[in-house]
């Protein structure tokens, strides 16, 4: 016998499933206020106990007991800023829906447009951190202040909407701290409400039916998977906007429905747009020349074709291409004036073109080949990754960029045919990295052989300001391992993640990597290796 369990919060889908005569309905009860107090109180931190939370019992009645909602009033009632009068909020509304407009409230105005634009990826999508907040910056949401950068500013309000509970932080393997986040259902239905009601975000949907918040619409998120949008939606938006632009009387185009009309009419002034799924059916992307960030990462099927129009996108910031299969970066879109992220990452892109005095502030890649002129690039603050191969010039050119962006924040360095011969020029290098105001290093696949290099440059110099140095060492290859886990790796005290494959793991060697200090992520393959036991005299 088949049985099929159905959860929902909406009475008319509830009503909806109950089909058979053998069909039963079953109530959930909320928590009760026994209950409901102790998961408050597991939210709340030990220090903050002892005090009185102002307004907590009259929030906690608000919640129906629903333990989402309890979650969220701990974080809000941690971080609220100002004593908000709840009785502003009507009464015949439900629990979930007012904790989330006094959570809402309770935000500064910069943070409001951060979590309002929440809506712009879909629903029960992995948000990734790092995507997120370039896209604010992209999108002006994130203001100057004090000496920070945009990405420390961003990162703290990625963190706060952690901290009031209105986003679940995401991991993965490879890092200790949160690398994405994700939305509970709930929330992004407040949020989709919200973002409509203020014509900040409009879903692919909600264009098809033509039913739109106001005239224009400012930021686009289409699925080009669901329902064929994109063929339904922008053949006849290709063709009502080429008309307005070549102020075009073709009777075939004046025959297309007053709806498509208004559509593409609208779109004309979009300033953000993001696809995801099947892109080769979207349209010559310079029609939309008011965008400022285009994301099509992930994005299915996209050619280098498609790239050409891009470069004619003369006010875009923020161009996301990592995960498609383009195979090269056509040089008018590095020529875009303002154009301050490019993310090629997991793509096969491997050059860039000739350019100079690009704006850019994040070149994201994987192992990247940048021709010489790249010092130009004076608005710097993110690269990574670059190759660095075996050749003089480039390493040169390497030192002279972080010699010369004291504004570099992060650097990613992918390692390639380095012989013992260029270990002049690369000792320089890690001395001029080591003296960097880098606050994010990344050596990828560097040499077991010239890891005493390493080590003797470092133990001399050393960078203040860095916060994360991440290590991984080339050990893909059977005859590359090392025999064992090299003792002098406890003198790289600013280490934080470490990748590393030996033949043999000894005791020894844990107690080695146990003396680094700041390691958070260790990852240590071995291809034999004795039992042994590891205790906490081992670090």
């Amino acid at each position: 016998m088949l049985c099929l369990i159905m959860t929902t919060c909406q009475k008319d889908v509830k009503e909806s499933c109950c089909i058979h005569p053998t069909d039963a309905v079953y109530q959930m009860e909320g928590l009760g206020n026994k209950n409901s107090k102790i998961l408050f109180d597991s939210k709340i931190p030990s220090s903050k106990k002892h005090s009185q939370l102002e307004g907590s019992d009259e929030m906690l009645k608000m919640c129906g007991g629903m333990p989402l909602a309890i979650t969220i009033t701990a974080g809000l009632l941690l971080r609220k800023s100002a004593c908000l009068p709840l009785d502003q909020y009507h009464s015949e509304q439900q629990g979930m829906r007012k904790i989330l407009e006094i959570s809402y409230d309770d935000l500064t105005l910069p943070v409001k447009s951060c979590f309002l634009y929440l809506s712009a990826f879909p629903e029960n999508y992995t948000i990734k951190k790092d995507r997120l907040i370039r896209r604010w910056g992209a999108e002006r949401f994130i203001p100057k202040r004090n000496e920070e950068s945009l990405w420390e500013i961003g990162e703290s309000y990625f963190n706060e909407l952690i901290s009031r509970r209105l986003i679940q932080p995401a991991f993965d393997d490879d890092d200790d701290h949160p690398t994405g986040c994700t939305i509970h259902d709930d929330v992004f239905d407040f949020i989709e409400s919200l973002s409509s009601e203020e014509n900040f975000v409009t879903a692919g949907a909600k264009l098809k039916s033509g039913l739109f918040p106001c005239d224009s619409v400012r930021r686009v998120c289409l699925d080009c998977d669901e329902d064929d949008e994109g063929d339904t939606l922008f053949s006849s938006t290709y063709c009502t906007l080429e008309q307005n632009s070549r102020d075009s009387s073709d009777d075939e185009q004046n025959s297309s429905s007053d709806k498509d009309e208004a559509t593409s009419l609208h779109l004309s002034q979009v300033r953000s747009l993001a696809f995801y799924g099947d892109v080769r059916r979207i349209p010559d992307l310079s029609i939309f020349k008011f965008v400022r960030v285009l994301d099509l990462t992930d994005g299915k099927g996209l050619e280098n074709e498609q790239l050409e129009s891009i470069g004619r996108l003369s006010l875009l910031r923020y161009l996301g291409l990592g995960g498609t299969k383009v195979t090269k970066v056509p040089q008018q879109i590095m020529k875009l004036d303002h154009l301050s992220t490019l993310d090629l990452r997991q793509t096969k892109v491997k050059k860039l073109p000739e350019y100079e005095g690009s704006k850019l502030v994040s070149l994201l890649a994987n192992g990247l080949t940048i021709p010489r002129g790249i010092g130009g690039m004076e608005s710097l603050e993110e690269l990574s990754t670059v190759c660095l191969r075996g050749n003089a010039l480039f390493h040169e050119d390497m030192i002279g960029l972080v010699h010369r962006l004291r504004g570099l924040r992060m650097l990613g360095v992918k390692f390639s045919n380095i012989t013992e011969e260029e270990e002049v020029g690369l000792k320089y290098f890690l001395d001029e990295l080591g003296r960097s105001n880098l606050q994010f290093l990344f050596l990828d696949e560097y040499p077991h052989h010239l890891l005493g290099l390493l080590l003797d440059v470092w133990t001399h110099v050393r960078s203040g300001c860095l916060q994360k140095f991440e290590l991984r060492m080339d050990w893909l290859h059977f005859f590359r391992y090392p025999e064992r886990v090299p003792q002098t790796i406890s003198f790289l005290e600013d280490l934080t993640h470490l990748h590393i494959g030996v033949l043999v793991v000894e005791a020894q060697g844990v107690r080695a990597l146990g003396s680094l200090p700041k390691l958070v992520v260790l990852k240590l393959y071995s291809y034999n290796s004795p039992r042994f036991s590891v205790s906490s005299k081992d670090g």
